[in-house]
């Protein structure tokens, strides 16, 4: 399969947005394992997934992204992104900048630290994006169309965060966001000091209300998740146990086993050779 890949200079209409200015349009259909990146862009982009898969790195962090679901990269921060070897992408991007589009991401919950749309799915969303690939492809979809578009795509997003505000109290919505960041980014090292600073919280209150909606704190479910996969990991594969603390964030093998033992009351050597079944602990789910 060749990449196909277009990138088109959109009709200009003799005018400048300093509040919303859109740059640049294009589709791409890429080879598996296409990649591009690390690299730092000077403007924003919204990538959607028409068809495929494939993953979005960012701060040492991989992200999934499939069909349905679009990503945002920032200016300035370095990030990749790479099709799927099996099922390789095709996406439509959209690249713009202006004084007002911070204000819109964060209406939108959308940044750098959390940068894959909301909704796996939405039909609105995916009908904007769909119709801004097909005149792309007729070479006919002009700057006026495009900045419309791209209004109407804040829109979609504003109205799910709206959705989502309405249906949970404001502390159980950050409980949510955190926990399907842990969910996940468990393959990587997590602090609570992070989490909190992502979530834009004070560490204290952000432990509180997460053991007040899960009955754990927020270190006590990362670990059990961690040691939940270690323990999967150490029975139903054959990776060695260096792997397999990697593989769960954990560069050094002595904190992992001295975690894992805390969990289960075994080293992670003894637990392979003895246990029969997995650790059983039910992952939360994020909505």
């Amino acid at each position: 399969m060749k990449l196909v890949l277009k990138d088109y200079s959109l009709a200009v209409a003799g005018f400048k947005f300093t509040e919303l200015n859109i740059l640049s349009a294009g589709t791409q259909k890429c080879e598996p394992g296409y990649k591009y990146g690390p690299a730092v862009r000077n403007h924003y982009l919204i990538h959607y997934i028409i068809n495929g898969k494939g993953i979005l790195g960012f701060d040492n962090k991989e992200f999934a992204v499939k069909a349905g679901q679009a990503f945002l990269i920032e200016p300035g921060c370095v990030t990749y992104y790479e099709a799927d070897e099996l099922n390789p992408w095709e996406y439509v991007w959209v690249g713009f900048n202006g004084s007002y589009v911070k204000g819109l991401l964060e209406t939108a919950d959308i940044s750098q630290f959390n940068p894959v749309f909301p909704k796996i799915f939405d039909a609105k969303l995916n009908g904007i994006f769909t119709n801004i690939r097909g005149l792309l492809k007729e070479n006919s979809l002009d700057e006026m169309y495009a900045l419309g578009s791209l209004v109407q795509i804040f829109s979609c997003l504003a109205d799910f965060t709206s959705h989502i505000n309405k249906k949970y109290p404001k502390r159980t919505i950050y409980v949510k966001r955190a926990i399907d960041y842990i969910n996940n980014n468990i393959h990587f090292p997590a602090s609570v000091e992070e989490l909190a600073k992502l979530l834009r919280l004070d560490r204290k209150y952000f432990c509180a209300i997460f053991k007040a909606e899960t009955g754990l704190s927020p270190m006590q479910y990362i670990i059990s998740l961690k040691a939940g996969l270690a323990s999967r990991l150490l029975l139903e594969t054959t990776l060695s146990i260096g792997e397999i603390s990697r593989s769960v964030g954990y560069e050094d093998l002595f904190t992992f086993s001295r975690m894992f033992k805390s969990q289960t009351g075994l080293s992670p050597s003894k637990y392979r050779l003895t246990a029969k079944e997995p650790l059983k602990f039910t992952q939360l789910a994020p909505y």
